[in-house]
């Protein structure tokens, strides 16, 4: 989205080479049972942060999980039942020490040096059934175990102290399956977050099910693996390795390559398969990349999948600062006879998308960080060409917002990479959930600042257009005549049925005389009045009738130069 899939066995095997390159220096733990100390690179001395530090009871099981933190700090305050502590940080041969090595001495301080891997290191497991038979196995193997790590220097950052993040989320529909075409951007979280990703699911279920299921109330939804996914037995078991062939764009990088066992497949059932991208030089997890298999030809063709980053931050943690989801779905469409027949012709359109998110910037007591993205800076006038001030500024479908000074100038930043168009917000069409183009539109990229210079609109240009045809208004302002503008809304939010409105004006008698010709209204519900009738109008009377039938009417007061009025309708 095969036969009854046969689980791999995992098997565990010692590490010879761990303690015959490692120095450790353990004067001992102080009464108190808390060790504090550094982790240490043994070329260079320097401290290690990122090295997740884990108390084992007697038969295995985690108790506790701390990270070292920036100059390889850290501490340590044993748990009752904790008969180990094994250290291990991508890039390093892990390290494990008994309790009794830590107990020794009164100090409570541990400096611990953790040697650099090998060109060639032992895997600590090994390949089950399901899985071919390849030469690069125990490289791969030994990658996987480096992987793992990294991962859970990313879990172990999760469960761990907070830090503060601004993070966005976005959802593009995409023109041609490649170029985004338009986008919606909003900030996901600006408080204290533990977490920047997660999947919903577990891992055993995604190994069971797969990663595509089908809900009574939201259709198919499409999972992705996060960091517990990739740590999980149940989901590494099912799943077999390889080297990935180098790539030109990550010269410093190996790729660890993954997919589902062929014993494990079901019929039908949708897996993934991709790479995991280490830093050898940086000694850091750099992305995971998937692709959905399992799917049918038409939508694996437009190659449905994803990405994962990791940030390693400079205290330790490492965060998942970038994902993206690239989704396939199918709608029929009716396209009109051929040949004169008039029958309809139904045919599956593709339907691409693609959501995800990024941290756009990280705060902790020890320093921040800040994505590179794109910025925005703009400058408003009036037809004059004077700077206008205190004009509401938005990219349209985001919440980025801005506001200009006295010298009509505004800036916005924290863009994510994609198209954008800037609006004007102006309070009085709040009611009718309506902005003004304003005819910027640009593409924003990482590190770049797009510069643009614009006319602030007054109206709506299609009214605009509409009332200038007519012959109403010379001008590009409000300021000649009195103008209309509204939207008809039903009361649950759903799109209005097509039809009239026309305005009326209460003349002498008591009587209703209408305004203007009668405005043909589209689904939107939009509709605007512009006609010299509205001169010295103190009342007016909209009347809304859809297909013809009957007409509801709303009476409101002229609000001066521009009237805004909500129409809100019954079902």
């Amino acid at each position: 989205m095969s036969e009854t899939p046969t689980p791999r066995t995992t098997a565990r095997a010692l590490l010879a080479l761990a303690c015959a390159f490692a120095l450790l220096h353990l004067p001992a733990l102080a009464s108190a049972q808390r060790l504090a100390g550094r982790i240490i690179d043994a070329p260079t001395q320097l401290g290690v942060a990122g090295a997740v530090l884990t108390q084992l009871s007697a038969d295995g099981r985690t108790l506790a999980r701390t990270l070292s933190a920036e100059g390889g700090r850290f501490t340590l305050v044993l748990d009752a039942n904790a008969r180990t502590v094994r250290v291990v940080r991508i890039g390093y041969v892990p390290r494990t020490f008994s309790r009794t090595e830590l107990e020794r001495g009164d100090v409570g301080r541990a400096d611990i040096v953790m040697q650099r891997i090998p060109v060639a290191l032992d895997p600590v497991r090994v390949m089950g059934n399901g899985c071919p038979v390849r030469s690069d196995a125990r490289r791969a193997l030994a990658l996987l175990d480096q992987a793992r790590d990294g991962l859970l220097a990313a879990v172990v950052s999760r469960e761990g102290k907070s830090v503060s993040a601004v993070r966005l989320r976005y959802e593009r529909t995409l023109e041609d399956g490649e170029r985004p075409d338009s986008q919606r951007v909003w900030v996901d979280s600006t408080s204290a977050a533990s977490t920047t990703f997660t999947t919903a699911p577990s891992a055993a279920l995604l190994a069971e099910r797969g990663f595509l299921e089908e809900t009574p109330d939201r259709g198919n939804v499409m999972h992705a693996p996060d960091a517990d996914v990739f740590l999980d037995d149940a989901f590494v078991n099912a799943y077999c390795v390889r080297l990935a062939s180098p790539s030109a764009a990550r010269p410093t990088q190996v790729g660890l390559g993954f997919f589902p066992a062929e014993g494990i497949r079901k019929r039908g059932q949708v897996n993934i398969e991709g790479t995991v991208w280490v830093d050898t030089a940086r000694r850091e997890l750099r992305e995971v990349e998937f692709e959905y298999v399992g799917l049918p030809r038409q939508l694996a063709m437009r190659r449905p999948g994803g990405t994962i980053s990791f940030l390693a931050l400079t205290n330790g943690l490492v965060l998942v600062d970038r994902w993206r989801l690239r989704l396939v779905g199918i709608s029929l469409d009716t396209l009109p006879g051929s040949l004169g027949r008039g029958r309809p012709v139904l045919r599956d359109r593709v339907h691409i998308s693609e959501t995800g998110g990024e941290v756009a910037s990280v705060r902790w007591p020890e320093g921040t960080y800040q994505a590179p993205l794109g910025a925005l800076r703009v400058v408003a006038q009036s037809e004059e060409r004077q700077p206008m001030a205190d004009v509401k500024l938005r990219l349209d479908g985001t919440d980025y917002r801005a506001t200009t000074d006295t010298a009509g100038s505004a800036r916005m930043e924290r863009l994510l990479p994609g198209p954008y168009s800037l609006v004007v917000f102006d309070p009085r069409l709040a009611p009718i959930d309506l902005v003004l183009p304003t005819g910027v539109r640009f593409d924003a990229h990482r590190d770049s600042l797009h510069v643009a210079t614009f006319i602030v609109p007054q109206v709506p240009p299609k009214m605009l257009d509409f009332c200038a045809q007519r012959r109403v208004v010379p001008t590009r302002t409000t300021d000649t005549i009195p103008w209309i503008i509204g939207r008809v809304r039903r009361t649950d939010g759903a799109l209005v049925t097509p039809g009239i409105v026309r305005a009326k004006k209460l003349i002498t008698g008591g009587e209703w005389d209408q305004v203007g010709e009668t405005f043909h209204v589209g689904t939107d519900g939009l509709f605007w009045v512009c006609a010299y009738g509205l001169i010295g109008v103190t009342q007016v009377r909209i009347e809304y009738s859809a297909d013809s039938g009957e007409f509801r009417r709303l009476q409101v007061p002229m609000q001066g130069s521009l009237t805004v009025i909500p129409f809100v309708v019954d079902p």
